[in-house]
């Protein structure tokens, strides 16, 4: 996946008019819950903000900070990311594979792709630390980067977590402690414990647009200069950000699935109902995937196999009974012997 954008100030509001808003806003509201690891990084916990592709004036700065223009905010790295991405038709939605599902309200909704999101209960938040000191705890091999920092992910009794060191950008306004969906209070250099879930998505078919439910991260600023043009978008920090790691992070627990099921169901690519013994020979070799013929010595297994591969080496290894190698044991004048092989 890759090509992650945001939404714009009029699939956001609307125009004047009131066109434009998506219809999964009209529904939901352009409000969205914060996830505990976007509020980890930084995120502000007191608002629901996120950046629009053309935050360019007060108007469309209403969703971050009150009436802050968007040009106070650019540098910021306090306010949240709710990505997006495009879909030509209904058919090519990608999903983890369980399809599309309609809520209540009639919006459509999918899980694609995989990202720390909750808070683990309190209970488990000191059981995964005691397992984390003590050696306990499997690391796997995904990890999460925003900015310059990797969260790595471990395995525990089926659950994948990633452990994080809170950021909390709170300004002078505000008490340094917050509080996360397990209901506990923390504050800067807190280490706490949060799980990889699948990230839901909200389907605008109509739009041909999938908007992520919540805000997933922050912690990044939208841009490192200090001017915008809604043209620079590619050129932002933030959007740079989500081309080299989100679309990486997001879904490779998917790609190393695909390849492990690939290789472990016929790495051959063949079927083996249409094929000969040679052309499955010589995709073997290809795949470079061992493989076994059974054989009567002196059937020429050896031979159809160098016919195939120009820098075959024959091994042939000799088969002797045991006692051929180590001799007998055996009894001499009611002493033990050892009788040397031949």
């Amino acid at each position: 996946m890759s090509g992650f954008t945001f939404l714009t100030k009029e699939q956001c509001f609307g125009d004047k008019q009131g066109n434009g808003q998506l219809d999964i806003l009209k529904k939901r509201g352009v409000k969205a819950e914060v996830t505990d690891f976007a509020i980890l990084l930084g995120k502000k916990t007191y608002l629901s903000d996120y950046w629009l592709k053309n935050n360019v004036d007060t108007e469309a700065a209403t969703i971050l900070e009150g009436k802050r223009p968007f040009y106070e905010l650019i540098n910021s790295s306090s306010i949240g990311v709710r990505p997006v991405f495009e879909f030509s038709d209904k058919e090519s939605i990608p999903t983890n594979g369980e399809g599309i599902k309609e809520a209540d309200d009639g919006v459509l909704e999918i899980e694609y792709g995989y990202y720390p999101q909750k808070a683990a209960s309190l209970e488990m938040q000191d059981e995964l630390e005691k397992a984390y000191n003590n050696g306990n705890i499997i690391l796997a091999r995904n990890k999460y980067t925003t900015a310059s920092k990797n969260y790595y992910e471990y395995n525990y009794k089926g659950k994948k977590y990633v452990r994080v060191e809170a950021v909390c950008t709170q300004d002078r306004y505000f008490d340094n402690k917050f509080k996360l969906s397990n209901g506990k209070e923390y504050e800067r250099g807190d280490n706490v414990w949060v799980e990889v879930q699948p990230v839901k998505w909200l389907v605008d078919k109509e739009a041909h647009l999938a908007v992520a439910e919540k805000v997933i991260f922050s912690g990044v600023p939208f841009s490192k200069e200090k001017e915008y043009r809604t043209e620079d978008f590619d050129k932002t920090e933030v959007k740079k950000i989500m081309d080299k790691y989100l679309s990486r992070d997001m879904f490779q627990e998917m790609s190393r699935e695909e390849k492990t099921t690939k290789r472990n169901t016929n790495p051959y690519n063949l079927d083996f109902a249409r094929v000969s013994e040679e052309d499955i020979l010589r995709e073997a070799i290809k795949a470079n995937v061992s493989v076994f013929l059974h054989g009567k010595p002196g059937s020429g297994k050896s031979d159809r196999v160098k016919q195939l591969d120009p820098d075959f080496i024959e091994l042939n290894l000799s088969h002797l009974d045991p006692e051929l190698l180590d001799g007998l044991a055996g009894e001499k004048e009611g002493r033990e012997v050892h009788i040397k092989p031949p």
